[in-house]
C-alpha cells in the first residue's frame, strides 16, 4: 500500500512538473487598457511573443476574470503581418478563466471586456494579473478616454503620447516577472459626459477585433493610399476627356485649306 501511495504521488509530481516545462516562456507582454472606447467598460488586450527559444507549435495559458464572460476576439500575428483567428479554449477556474492559446507563431492577441461602473464621475479600475507565465518584460498601454480629467496611472507611466484622434496614451514598463508573481495596473479619472471615445473617432477607427495590420496606427491612414488617390485619377481621366473633346471641337471649325 506505501509503494502505491509513493508512486502515485511520483506520478502528480511528474506530471504538475511537466505541465510547467510545458508553459513557454514570453518575451514581451503588453497590457493595453481603453476604458470607455466603445462601451461602457473596459477594454482589455494582452499583446503577447513567444521567447525566441520557444517551441513552435505552443500552447499559451492567458489569465482573464470569470467575469468578464466569454473573450472578445482571439488571434495571431502571421509573418505577412495579417491577423488571423487563433483556436483556443477557455477553462474557469474559480474567480478566473484560463485562455489556452494555440498558436503556431511567435505573436498572439486576446481581447476581452471588463464592466465599468460608470454612474459615478469618479471612475476606478484595477487590472490584476495573477501570474502563470514567465516574462521577460511587461509593458502597458492605457489610453486617456475623451472627456476624462484628473487622469492617474499606478504604477507612475514612464511616458505618453498622442494617437490618432489627438487621444493621450500613458505608457509604462514593469520589467520582467516571475510565473508566481502577480501585478496590478490602477486607473483613475474623472468624468461627467457619456460619451464614448470611438463614437468621435468614427468611422476611421476599425472596429474593436477587426486589428490593425503590423505598423499601423488605428486611426492613420498611410500617405499614398486610399480613396483618395482613387478620386484624383478619375479626375484626371475627366479632365483629360474635356481637353481633348475641346481641341477636337477647335479643329473642325478651322476652314479647310484650298488645294
Amino acid at each position: 500500500m506505501k509503494r502505491l501511495i509513493l508512486a502515485v504521488a511520483s506520478i502528480v509530481l511528474v506530471s504538475s512538473a511537466a505541465t510547467a516545462e510545458t508553459q513557454p516562456r514570453l518575451a514581451r507582454l503588453q497590457v493595453e487598457l481603453w476604458p470607455e472606447y466603445d462601451r461602457p467598460a473596459v477594454l482589455v488586450m494582452l499583446q503577447g511573443w513567444l521567447a525566441a527559444d520557444a517551441a513552435l507549435p505552443a500552447t499559451v495559458r492567458l489569465p482573464m476574470p470569470a467575469q468578464a464572460g466569454r473573450p472578445h476576439a482571439v488571434a495571431k500575428r502571421a509573418a505577412d503581418g495579417a491577423l488571423l483567428m487563433a483556436q483556443h479554449t477557455v477553462e474557469v477556474k474559480g474567480d478566473w478563466a484560463w485562455v489556452k492559446v494555440e498558436t503556431d507563431v511567435r505573436e498572439f492577441r486576446l481581447e476581452y471586456y471588463v464592466d465599468l461602473a460608470t454612474t459615478d464621475p469618479a471612475r476606478r479600475y484595477v487590472f490584476e494579473w495573477p501570474g502563470g507565465l514567465d516574462v521577460e518584460q511587461v509593458t502597458y498601454e492605457v489610453m486617456q478616454p475623451t472627456g476624462a480629467k484628473d487622469f492617474s496611472v499606478e504604477p507612475p507611466p514612464s511616458s505618453q503620447g498622442v494617437g490618432s484622434g489627438g487621444l493621450t496614451y500613458h505608457l509604462g514598463d514593469l520589467g520582467p516577472k516571475a510565473r508566481n508573481e502577480p501585478f496590478s495596473i490602477r486607473i483613475a479619472y474623472t468624468k461627467t459626459t457619456p460619451t464614448l471615445t470611438a463614437v468621435p473617432l468614427a468611422p476611421s477607427v476599425p472596429p474593436v477585433g477587426q486589428m490593425p495590420p503590423a505598423g499601423r496606427t488605428p486611426g492613420v491612414t498611410p500617405s499614398g493610399s486610399g480613396g483618395t488617390n482613387i478620386w484624383l485619377l478619375a479626375l484626371m481621366v475627366v479632365l483629360g476627356a474635356a481637353i481633348g473633346g475641346f481641341w477636337v471641337f477647335v479643329a473642325s471649325k478651322r476652314p479647310k485649306r484650298k488645294r
